[in-house]
This record gives C-alpha cells, sequence and structure tokens, in this order.
C-alpha cells in the first residue's frame, strides 16, 4: 500500500507542533530528532564565549534535535545590513540586550513564549519580547591587590587619586559602558535611588577630573592585559576578563560593591530562514543543564535559576552569583535605549578629549 506523502509529512513534525500545542514548554527540552536535516546559523562574539556555548549547548542540542548548527562571528552591523538587504543567513544572534530593546519587532523576531520557557530565568534580565538572556556578567571593579595593603571598597575610591593612587583602566571603545557613567555619578554623591534621569553633564565632569590617571582599553583581552602587566592598578572590566587575569597568576582582585549587571541577549534576525527552529532553539539554550555547563566553560553566571554549576574556588570568587545581586545595579534598559543617541554622542566627545 503507497503510504501517503502529506501523512508521512505531518506525522513526522507531531513531536514538534504536539509539545508545543498541548503542553507548557520546558525549558532546556526539545523533541527527539524533530529538526532532523534542518540548520541554523548561530552568530555570537568568538572567544571563550562562542567555544562554551558551542559545547553547553550547540553540540548537545544538535544530537538531541536531529538539526544542524553552524557558527558565524555576529557583528550588529552586518546583521542591520542582511535585515535591510532583505538577505538573512543568521537564525541566532548574541548581541548587547539594548540593541534588542531598540529593534524588537524591526530588525529581532518575538520571542514564541508558547515554544520558549522563560519561567526559569532570574527575575529583571528579559528586558524586551525580542531577547532571552545568553550570560550575565558583571560590570566591576577590580583592582590590584600588591599595591594596595587597604583594599578600595567603593566607587568613591575609584576615584580618590590620593588614597588609592595609580593608573585606572577604563573602557574608551565606541562602544558605550552606561556602568562607568553610573559609577561616576555613585561616586559624585548621587544616591542609587535618584540616578534616573542621567546626569550626563555631572558624570562626564566627574571622569574628566581625573582624567590624567585614565588608561583607555578598547578591547577585553586588551582591559587584561592592562592588569596583568601592572600598567593600571584598579580598573572597570568585565568580570570574565578580571578572572583571566587572576588566573594567570597575578593578585587581582574584585570589589562587589555596587557592580553593576550585564546581559548579554540572544535573539532572532527578522527575516531568518528558520524561526521555528530558532525558537525551539531559544527554549534549549536556557535549560538549567546547559547554563549550568555554560557557566563552568565560561565563569560567566548561568540564566536558569536551577542551575548549580561546579566552579574552582577561584571562579566562585568571579561569578555573579544570586547573593551579590543583593549590591549590583541593573541599569534602566529602557531609559538608556530611549537617550541611547545622546549618551553615544557625550560619550564620543568624551573619548576624543572634547
Amino acid at each position: 500500500m503507497k503510504k501517503n506523502k502529506w501523512l508521512v509529512t505531518a506525522l513526522a513534525l507531531m513531536p514538534v507542533f504536539c509539545g508545543s500545542a498541548n503542553a507548557a514548554p520546558v525549558a532546556g527540552e526539545v523533541a527527539p530528532n524533530s529538526l532532523a536535516g534542518q540548520t541554523i546559523v548561530f552568530a555570537s562574539s568568538g572567544g571563550i564565549l562562542q567555544d562554551g556555548q558551542k559545547q553547553a549547548i550547540w553540540d548537545p542540542f544538535q544530537k538531541e534535535s536531529g538539526a544542524t548548527v553552524l557558527q558565524d562571528s555576529g557583528v550588529f552591523s552586518k546583521l542591520k545590513a542582511m535585515v535591510d538587504g532583505n538577505n538573512v543567513t543568521w537564525d541566532l544572534f548574541v548581541g548587547d540586550r539594548y540593541l534588542s530593546y531598540q529593534h524588537c519587532g524591526e530588525l529581532f523576531e518575538k520571542v514564541d513564549r508558547s515554544v520558549v520557557d522563560l519561567s526559569q530565568i532570574p527575575e529583571g534580565l528579559v528586558s524586551d519580547e525580542c531577547m532571552i538572556p545568553a550570560i550575565i556578567y558583571a560590570d566591576i571593579m577590580v583592582y590590584d591587590a600588591d599595591k594596595y595593603p587597604e583594599a578600595p571598597q567603593s566607587w568613591k575610591d575609584f576615584f580618590d587619586v590620593e588614597k588609592f593612587p595609580g593608573k585606572r583602566g577604563v573602557n574608551m571603545s565606541s562602544d558605550p559602558m552606561t556602568a562607568l557613567i553610573v559609577g561616576a555619578l555613585l561616586a559624585d554623591g548621587v544616591a542609587p535611588d535618584k540616578l534616573y534621569p542621567i546626569d550626563f553633564d555631572r558624570a562626564f565632569n566627574k571622569l574628566r577630573s581625573i582624567e590624567d590617571h585614565l588608561v583607555g582599553w578598547t578591547t577585553g583581552a586588551q582591559a587584561q592585559q592592562q592588569l596583568e602587566s601592572g600598567e593600571v592598578s584598579i580598573a572597570l572590566v568585565w568580570n570574565g576578563r578580571g578572572f583571566g587575569a587572576a588566573k594567570a597568576g597575578h593578585n587581582i582582585k574584585p570589589i562587589w560593591n555596587d557592580w553593576m549587571v550585564a546581559v548579554d541577549s540572544v535573539s532572532i534576525p527578522k527575516g531568518s530562514k528558520n524561526v521555528a527552529a530558532a525558537q525551539a532553539g531559544l527554549n534549549y539554550y536556557l535549560g538549567a543543564k546547559q547554563t549550568e555547563r555554560l557557566a563552568e566553560l565560561t565563569s560567566y553566571a548561568p540564566v536558569n535559576v536551577n542551575a548549580k554549576p561546579q566552579l574552582s574556588d577561584l571562579a566562585k570568587q568571579w561569578i555573579p552569583d544570586t547573593e551579590r545581586f543583593k549590591t549590583s545595579h541593573n541599569p534602566d534598559v529602557k531609559w538608556w535605549s530611549e537617550h541611547w543617541q545622546e549618551f553615544a554622542d557625550r560619550w564620543s566627545a568624551w573619548i576624543s578629549g572634547n
């Protein structure tokens, strides 16, 4: 008896659609072989993060779902050109959460909550309808413990060049860093609950007050190298870079008072050729086991509240865990996004010396 071609196809797809239609999705799960023959292109930032994402998330996803996941290097300008030119070759993109907020529905597809389980994500990390958090990391002050018998404790200490002499490493790339502005305001006496609206004049004046003590970095690798070489004594860096310097044998310590919560997002580019498979990929990404392993490989915090990564004693000092969130600042993504152009213009003027 000849099989009905349509019936065979429908039966093959039942694990995907029946699971989402009849039951709530479960983060980290995908129906076995439900995506066989399909290809997803994952564009991330490279380095240790993308290596970890491949090993912790996409390698097991391929085995369970039957899909093929290809890796690419993701740059926002390239993504925008793809969407504008109606020639999108990526299905998932890792970027800044400010970008997903600003361009949700325009450059990014909305997350399908009938397919993607967001219930296990720590509170405050889903900033818009077009993203899931990729990692949690910290914009954090760090210091060279060999240079300071008394440890600096606060943003006020960061700006106190008499009590804590030495050069300060700060981001001076073309990519603005909200944490540096917030830190400058806190150091200048602004109360945490009075930060918004941001007073850019006050913040940049505070930075200019110690400009002779500032050393700029433009990449994470450069920020870490400055710490390792002793070029700077205190710095504002991503926690992974401080951890890298400490792991390399240098006496670099984190300051967890008033650190800034930072989140990278995973989004589906508008015009993706495989949106359904990409939605399934987002749901799988959020599993406790997956994010647990990603944390172990990268030292970035997991985005599932049930994840319990096994970390070395040194790594535990550097990861932004739940307890440390009590001393953090989570930026107002809505406010920053709505004022991003002004911020970018002011930042450009500052780094160019104007």
